[in-house]
């Protein structure tokens, strides 16, 4: 199937998509469209009341500055792929909710995957985050970070810089760069990326798993045994790689419990 037809696909489910309470009240659920052939994904929050009514990303005054801003770069809103992270509209325009964005998580990951686009510009903070959890849109915006799947170049949404003139400026200036961004990407460079923060050194974690033997660590029904020699600096530099891979997935409580082993491990 051609990547049109398998995008289709996708919008047909997220029509009938029930996999959370937004459907309830929202009016159309809006898919994203645009050309899937395109080098170029625009990815928001989640629809708005306009958005909700017509069943289209992206249409109310902010869809009109995105537009503007697209033909300021040389592209029509057709030649790129627009959407949203959240494929109903939020009540009175709220937040979306964890598991809100986790129900619509395998229809943007589809479609993302179906384009294979070689940059996602990302509209405001949650946008961003969705795919860089440690970032912060005020230090971010206008870099083009690396992760596993993506390039990801954040700016602030539409919306935000029709409410702030400082915000619409950093806005415009951001996006102009992204022709000279996206030419970078497809010359395999680097001039204006920086690494996504989370690092594990897996040299380390091989010696780490060669040192240790017979210990247990558990958390409810999960249970992670070692078969090697130990001692309590191996153990240490163990938990102080989950750590950072729990503030990484952002589960506080069980970094303070961790916090609370090294400790410990640091008085023997």
């Amino acid at each position: 199937m051609k990547k049109k037809e398998l995008m289709e696909q996708v919008s047909k489910n997220v029509i009938n998509c029930k996999g959370c309470r937004l459907y309830q009240e929202a009016k159309n659920s809006v898919p994203g469209e645009g050309n899937p052939e395109s080098n170029l994904a625009f990815i928001g929050e989640a629809p708005g009341a306009v958005e909700d009514e017509t069943g289209r990303p992206f249409v109310g005054r902010a869809g009109k500055l995105l537009e503007n801003l697209l033909g300021r770069i040389g592209y029509k809103r057709e030649d790129v792929w627009v959407g949203n992270i959240i494929k109903h509209r939020p009540p009175g325009n709220r937040d979306p909710m964890p598991d809100e964005i986790r129900a619509c998580a395998p229809y943007l990951d589809l479609q993302l995957r179906i384009m294979a686009p070689l940059l996602v510009v990302t509209l405001g903070r949650f946008a961003m985050n969705y795919f860089y959890k440690e970032g912060k849109i005020s230090t971010n915006k206008g870099q083009l970070i690396k992760t596993d799947k993506y390039h990801i170049y954040p700016v602030y949404h539409p919306a935000a810089g029709l409410r702030n003139p400082t915000m619409l400026r950093s806005l415009e200036g951001d996006f102009l760069k992204i022709p000279a961004v996206l030419e970078d990407i497809q010359k395999g460079g680097s001039r204006f990326a920086i690494e996504n923060d989370l690092e594990i050194n897996v040299t380390d974690l091989e010696r780490i798993g060669q040192d240790l033997e017979n210990i247990s660590i558990e958390f409810g029904n999960v249970s992670i045994r070692f078969n090697q020699a130990i001692d309590s600096f191996s153990i240490y530099k163990l938990v102080s790689l989950i750590k950072y891979l729990l503030i990484y997935l952002g589960i506080l409580n069980i970094m303070f419990i961790l916090n609370g082993i090294m400790f410990l491990i640091l008085k023997r």
